[in-house]
């Protein structure tokens, strides 16, 4: 069974999805649209860019795939948590400017630390 790591923005109407090595068949089967394509071979992680929603709940959110815990850096984790960032705002047009920056600090501090919880979880067993 796969796990796919659901985390609540809670400030922003939208949710946090955390996948490591799902199956693209395994993500189409979760989540709308149906179009969610293969990784590059190339890509060790990547951020939905256009709208997932959870196919079951109808609830809208940004899915950041892993291809497995070994490509989880500290360097990956940064460089998808801003790209996860930038699409939450985006949908929710709330754009950081250089005047008005602390939000998506934080907000970027929160992503971090839940892939870091996705990265860390051990199933009961």
């Amino acid at each position: 069974m796969v796990k796919i790591h659901e985390f609540d923005c809670q400030i922003y109407p939208r949710k946090l999805w955390v996948a490591i090595g799902s199956t693209t068949e395994e993500l189409r089967s979760t989540f709308l649209p149906d179009t969610i394509n293969d990784m590059d071979e190339d890509c060790d992680a990547e951020v939905s860019n256009t709208g997932i929603c959870d196919k079951k709940r109808d609830v809208a959110g940004v899915l950041i795939r892993f291809r497995s815990k070994s490509v989880m850096t500290p360097p990956t984790i940064a460089h998808e948590s801003c790209h996860a960032m930038m699409e939450v705002l985006s949908q929710v047009e709330a754009f950081p400017t250089p005047d008005h920056q602390e939000p998506a600090a934080y907000f970027i501090g929160w992503i971090v630390k839940c892939i870091n919880e996705a990265k860390n979880y051990k199933p009961n067993k």
